[in-house]
This record gives structure tokens, C-alpha cells and sequence, in this order.
């Protein structure tokens, strides 16, 4: 299997650059920007790119640009993020607006993110006994609960759908009682694209645990992205103050 597996939208077959170009003009539309070039990719850790307009642009360029504008129209002065990969939302999110950025993940991606991200520029620090003072600040999962109080926003793409029930569950319970975000924006699956899978069953979003008492739905939209096989649902709660 491709060591890269999950850390991209989708896989890079004979379609991969018509769907990275369907998803850039769904960029276009709803971010109303038209400059490629904020979509460049950094030459580090030699990324699998296609040039548009001469721009080097990775599949994902398009859906972190537009969760990061998403994120910046909530007005967030710190930004939790559940599963962020190698660093690319935190990257395009830091393009837009200053944030303190937390990255709860498997300390085997984190090692790619910190790579990643200092690299190109951030002062990236472990959280291994709390949480210091840096731009992103990196937290391995069995770390998660040195985590405290509250953030303006917090973020999760697929993989809350994607871990264990008992895992998933538990990131929910720190949402509702300790983190208590005053924006829980994610975007995971809703139904069932792969019941018959010999890894994961995923866990539907309209299952989370979240607290109805202390969030409210703001909306539910159909995830435009290519990468998600259409499974992907985008979701946006607000605390009840």
C-alpha cells in the first residue's frame, strides 16, 4: 500500500488532475478568489504536484484554503485542530489570519507535520508535559487530556469518522465538557460509502455524542470536495451561551 495513504484527498490515478481542476473552480466559487497562487504547494518533502497556470498545486490545496477561509469568518483567536495531517490547513489558515494553533494527532503524522511546518517557516513546538508558547503547537493523542480550557474553534476533517467508536466518542466528550469551542466546525462522513470494508467501518457524523443542550446546529451542507467519494458532510455548531 502507498505510504502516503490518507494523507492525501485522493489517490493519484489518471483522473486525480480533472478532479484537483473541478476542484479548483469549486474553490473559485466559494471563496470568490480567483489567484491560483495561494494554492502553491512548498517544495518540501518532494509533494506530488500538477502545475496550473505554472502554479505547482497539490490535491488538497483547494479544500484547506477553503476550510481556512471558513475557519478565519468565525473570528478565532485559537484553533484546535483534531487530525491535522502534515500541516496543510494550519498553513493556508496562518496565511489569513494569527492564530495559537493546537494539532492533536498520531505521533507518526505529527512527526511528517513538524517536518512539514518547520520547513516552511513556523515555530513548531511539542506539547509532551503541557502546552508551551508557540504558532503551532503539536500534541500526540495520548497527550490529548494536557490540553485545557476552552478554544475559539475546533476543527476535525474525516477522521473522527475514521477511528474507533470509543476514540471518537471521546474527543466528542472533551468538545462538550473541557474544550467547549465556541465553533465546532467538521466535515465527515454521513453515510455509509463503504459498508462492506475489511478496515473501518466509519462512524456517522449524525452519530456524534454532541451535547444538544450546549450546541446547536447552525447548518449541514453536502461536502463539494472530490476526495470524499461524495460521502463527506460539512457541519457547522455553535455553543448555546
Amino acid at each position: 500500500m502507498d505510504a502516503s495513504f490518507g494523507l492525501s484527498g485522493f489517490d493519484y490515478d489518471q483522473w486525480a488532475e480533472s478532479a484537483l481542476l473541478l476542484d479548483i473552480d469549486t474553490w473559485r466559487e466559494f471563496t470568490e478568489q480567483e489567484d491560483v497562487s495561494i494554492l502553491a504547494t512548498p517544495n518540501t518533502g518532494n509533494p506530488r504536484c500538477f502545475l496550473i497556470d505554472d502554479v505547482p498545486i497539490d490535491a488538497d490545496q483547494p479544500r484547506f484554503n477553503y476550510h481556512a477561509t471558513r475557519i478565519k469568518g468565525l473570528a478565532p483567536r485559537t484553533v484546535l485542530e483534531i487530525g491535522g495531517g502534515y500541516g496543510g490547513l494550519v498553513r493556508q489558515l496562518k496565511k489569513q489570519i494569527d492564530i495559537q494553533y493546537v494539532d492533536i494527532d498520531l505521533p507518526e503524522t505529527l512527526y511528517l507535520a513538524y517536518y512539514f511546518l518547520s520547513k516552511t517557516g513556523f515555530d513548531v513546538k511539542w506539547a509532551l508535559e503541557g502546552i508551551p508558547e508557540a504558532d503551532v503547537v503539536l500534541v500526540p493523542t495520548d497527550r490529548k487530556h494536557l490540553v485545557k480550557g476552552s478554544f475559539d474553534v475546533v476543527f476535525n476533517s474525516y477522521s473522527l469518522s475514521e477511528m474507533g467508536k470509543s476514540s471518537s466518542d471521546e474527543y466528542l466528550d472533551l468538545i462538550n465538557t473541557e474544550w467547549k469551542p465556541r465553533s465546532f466546525f467538521h466535515e465527515n462522513s454521513n453515510f455509509l460509502l463503504f459498508p462492506e470494508s475489511e478496515r473501518h467501518i466509519e462512524i456517522l457524523a449524525r452519530d456524534f455524542p454532541i451535547d444538544k443542550e450546549k450546541y446547536r446546529k447552525v447548518y449541514q451542507a453536502i461536502s463539494p470536495w472530490q476526495g470524499s467519494g461524495g460521502r463527506g458532510r460539512e457541519f457547522l455548531y455553535q455553543r448555546i451561551d
